[in-house]
């Protein structure tokens, strides 16, 4: 449910690494015709990674180790940058969403001296490819699996690391509930778990999301509430998730567009963002409408929200926690945040056990808020290189 740190760190790339093949038709152009295919392809992932995380600043931009594609099935091609210390404490960093992508905040989180890091952008998301937004309902629906993000953490475990080594996860909000599920189908694997914003992946969580706040005294924003639900025909209130999903998977582009700006803009504000309040709504719907793969985005996140049920079947976080309660476990949560407010967590740790902490800070949900990350930060420099142990 991250919709990636910062509503500006979401758009101002424009579809520069949407369209893969074009972009390698006319890279010889730029870049000489003397190079192998292989080349342009290195080169132009480096130009995407220097895109992705550029906001961070030169020092965050040399510790880029590699950057490509990882094709983890046939036809699917994740991108991803390796980055910091090839000798350093190993990482694996997932993003939120569903839908998202990640970018400079994730390691704004990291120490580039201390940590090995491997990012990437999961299926129908960012750089990789094929796109959510150019997808059918049963693509979608596919690729939305979230057995499919434990498969491919596993590809990049095998790929990066070695063998002999178990590595940490860190993600937040839907990052979160995939590094569970990664850590729960792979115990053996994993040394830590670093994650913030809790989400255990039910749509139960959904549901309060967009539930109606009237009477709550702690909820501050009523006014975009009322914007939000306005859209909502009232004979479809009482599925909203279902009336969103049909739209924003409209076949019409306008439609689609329409209704994901919806849902994007006001589960930002339900992110509680630092330094944001009403004054600031009209800024943040221009944003989100703006941001060139927000509809890719909504459609992922939106086509899990309704799935999420029968896709967890056999995956629940809840039901199989048992499995790594020997593993530590530290959550941070922002005590401003409505989007996945404190409450999960604490079912979390209390199935979980002693291993499973929650911290809770003066932040909102997004790991760019200013206690949020400074938490995050200290905690992920914690986390102690694991011991050399031949996996199983």
């Amino acid at each position: 449910m991250d919709i990636g740190g910062k509503p500006e760190a979401r758009a101002g790339r424009g579809n520069a690494h949407n369209g893969l093949e074009a972009t390698v038709e006319e890279a010889p152009m730029a870049i000489g015709r003397k190079k192998t295919g292989e080349d342009l392809l290195k080169e132009l992932a480096m130009t995407i990674a220097r895109e992705k995380i550029g906001k961070g600043g030169p020092e965050m931009l040399s510790r880029i180790i590699d950057a490509g594609w990882r094709e983890v099935e046939p036809g699917v091609h994740l991108f991803y940058i390796e980055w910091g210390n090839k000798k350093g404490v190993p990482f694996v960093m997932l993003h939120g969403g569903p839908g998202a992508e990640f970018n400079e905040t994730h390691f704004t989180l990291m120490d580039a001296k201390v940590h090995h890091v491997v990012a990437y952008d999961q299926r129908g998301c960012g750089a990789s490819f094929p796109l959510a937004s150019t997808m059918t309902k049963d693509d979608l629906k596919g690729i939305g699996n979230p057995l499919h993000v434990v498969h491919d953490t596993e590809h990049m475990r095998q790929t990066f690391f070695s063998d002999e080594q178990k590595i940490h996860v860190a993600g937040g909000s839907w990052g979160s509930t995939a590094a569970l599920l990664y850590a729960e189908a792979h115990p053996d694997k994993v040394a830590s778990l670093q994650i913030w914003s809790g989400f255990v992946g039910s749509r139960a969580e959904v549901e309060d999301m967009l539930a109606d706040p009237s009477g709550k005294k702690d909820f501050k924003y009523q006014r975009e509430y009322a914007w939000f639900i306005s859209k909502i025909p009232s004979e479809k209130r009482g599925d909203i998730i279902g009336f969103l999903y049909e739209k924003i998977m409209s076949d019409d582009p306008a439609v689609a567009k329409k209704f994901s700006v919806i849902f994007e803009a006001y589960e930002h504000v339900l992110c509680a963002p630092d330094g944001y309040d009403f004054s600031k709504f009209e800024a943040l719907k221009k944003e989100t409408e703006n941001d060139p793969n927000i509809v890719s985005h909504a459609r992922l996140e939106i086509s899990y929200h309704y799935h999420a049920a029968k896709q967890l079947e056999d995956a629940d976080v809840l039901t199989n926690v048992g499995k790594i309660k020997d593993i530590p476990c530290r959550i941070v949560q922002g005590k401003r945040d409505k989007c996945t407010p404190p409450k999960y967590a604490y079912i979390l740790q209390d199935r979980y056990g002693e291993n499973c902490t929650v911290e809770e800070v003066e932040s909102g949900h997004l790991r760019s808020d200013e206690a949020m990350k400074k938490k995050l930060q200290e905690n992920i420099l914690a986390a102690e290189a694991p011991r050399q142990v031949r996996l199983g």
